[in-house]
This record gives structure tokens, C-alpha cells and sequence, in this order.
């Protein structure tokens, strides 16, 4: 049988500003274009507080979602990190918060996104991050059985590259952003090192195509070696630029500045040559 591919939108939290009506608006928005799927941001929804799921406003939003006939997937906050070692017990008790929501919705997608070091300590040499990222397999792993009992896959995203980004271990600079996930031949390693076969790679094309500029790496020979793991794709456009002089996108959007996540074809990603080489996803 042919693998049935969705096209879906994200729901973006800044679009949730009056809840929850501004969720079903959005929903009804997506249903008249004809989506058929919509990922949804755990954090702009605000059903997990300290790691815990608030059954409340859960059941308000599963309502909201079985009016619709859409496929979901789930994307955590940018701050879950399971390599975030002082902080592991809380980044665990909301990622596992993400796997039963998902759950409880029906959604068989959660997206992670590569974990990431701020190398902000002198004490965060080579042996921390190696540590930091062996932590990050195990926990996976763990993870990986718990998801996979609820029929849940992990999508583990391809990090962005920022002006700080080092992706290379023995590359450690002080000050700088470790970010193996910025290099799509090291998130392969880091997803093979966990092994589960309900765990595999977003491919976001955003995120590659300014990494790849920045890191000095060619696209198309990553995506097609990390091919066969992609088992869900953001796509969206931009023009390389690794540079973010505002966070708001509005401003950056006239200058053609970092991840604009416009739609394909407004930048220069060659998705023509890309995306045969993720339709299965």
C-alpha cells in the first residue's frame, strides 16, 4: 500500500491569544484551506504546569480537537532539552507530559528537538558534553519505550544554526552553543545511538538550509544520508541568513534574516531538490 502523505500547518502560538476560541478558530481557518493535518505547540495550549498535565484544560482542548478531522502531531516548548543535565528531572516530567497528551488526543507524532549546550562555564568542557549527550541516548531510549506503548513515534528535529552555533565536538569555544543537531550526519548518529525503531528525524528544511550555510555543509548530500530516517518534515523557506539582529519576525522578514519559515518558494531553498528525497516521510 502507497504511504499516505499529510499536508499540515502549524498552529503557532502566537495565533493563541484568546483561549481557547482563538484554537478553534485557527482549526476552522486550517479545515476551510483544506490541511489535513495541524501540529500543535504544547506550550502555547498551557496544559502542562510544573510537568504535570492539567486534566482540566486538557479535556477543554480535546474537545475542541475531535470537531476536526485532523491528523495532529505535538511540538514541545524550545526549552525541553534532555541535555540540560541540572535541570533533567523537570525536562523528563514534561517530555513524558508530551507523549501522554499525545496520547490522550490520538496523535501519533511528537517532535524534540535536538538537545544543545550553552557553553557558559568553563566546568562544560569535552567530557561534560559527551557526558550531556550519552544522557540525552538513554533517556531516549526510556522514552522511546514509554511512546511506543501508547503507538507514539519521537521526531527528533535538526537544531538552527545562530552566529554562536558549534556543532563539532572538538570545536568547543567558550561562549559559544553546542548544537549537534545543526549537522544532519550528527543527529543521524545520535538518533542510531538510541536505536528504537519508533524513533527518527524531523527534517526541518529551515533549520537545514541556514545550518548548512553556516557550518559550511552540503544539503542535499546530508538530507539524502539521512534520508530513511525522516519520519516527519517542517517545511518551510528562508534565504541562509544565519544572522538574528530582532527576535521579532516581522523585522527580520524585509532583510531576509534567519528562520523566517515563510512559504516554499518566497526564499532560495531548492526544495525541488530535497523533497524527493523525503515524500515517504
Amino acid at each position: 500500500m502507497a504511504h499516505s502523505i499529510r499536508i499540515g500547518v502549524n498552529l503557532h502560538p502566537s495565533s493563541v491569544t484568546n483561549f481557547p476560541d482563538d484554537i478553534e478558530k485557527m482549526l476552522c481557518k486550517f479545515q476551510k484551506v483544506g490541511f489535513e493535518a495541524v501540529e500543535l505547540p504544547l506550550h502555547a495550549l498551557q496544559i502542562v504546569a510544573g510537568g504535570r498535565i492539567m486534566e482540566r484544560r486538557a479535556n477543554m482542548i480535546a474537545n475542541i480537537l475531535k470537531n476536526f478531522n485532523f491528523e495532529y502531531s505535538i511540538h514541545p516548548p524550545n526549552s525541553l532539552n534532555l541535555m540540560d543535565i541540572p535541570n533533567l528531572d523537570i525536562q523528563k516530567d514534561v517530555f513524558k507530559s508530551m507523549i501522554d497528551f499525545a496520547n490522550f488526543i490520538g496523535s501519533s507524532i511528537v517532535v524534540y528537538h535536538s538537545g544543545l549546550i550553552y557553553l557558559n562555564d568553563e566546568k562544560m568542557d569535552h567530557s561534560y558534553v559527551r557526558k550531556a549527550m550519552e544522557i540525552e541516548v538513554d533517556e531516549l531510549k526510556k522514552l522511546a519505550d514509554y511512546a511506543a506503548k501508547r503507538n507514539i513515534k519521537i521526531a527528533v528535529e535538526n537544531a538552527c544554526s545562530t552566529t554562536k552555533t558549534v556543532a563539532d565536538i572538538s570545536n568547543l569555544k567558550p561562549g559559544c552553543i553546542f548544537d549537534y543537531g545543526a549537522d544532519l550526519l550528527n543527529l543521524r548518529t545520535q538518533v542510531e545511538k538510541v536505536g528504537k525503531e519508533n524513533v527518527g528525524i524531523t527534517l526541518d528544511t529551515g533549520h537545514a538550509y541556514i545550518s548548512s550555510r553556516h557550518l559550511n555543509f552540503n544539503l542535499l548530500e546530508q538530507v539524502q544520508k539521512i534520508s530513511n530516517m525522516v519520519i516527519h518534515v517542517h517545511l518551510h523557506d528562508n534565504f541562509g541568513r544565519v544572522e538574528k539582529p530582532e527576535n521579532n519576525h516581522v523585522n527580520l522578514l524585509p532583510f531576509g534574516f534567519h528562520d523566517l519559515h515563510m512559504p516554499p518558494g518566497w526564499g532560495e531553498i531548492p526544495f525541488e531538490n530535497i523533497l524527493p528525497h523525503v515524500t515517504h516521510a
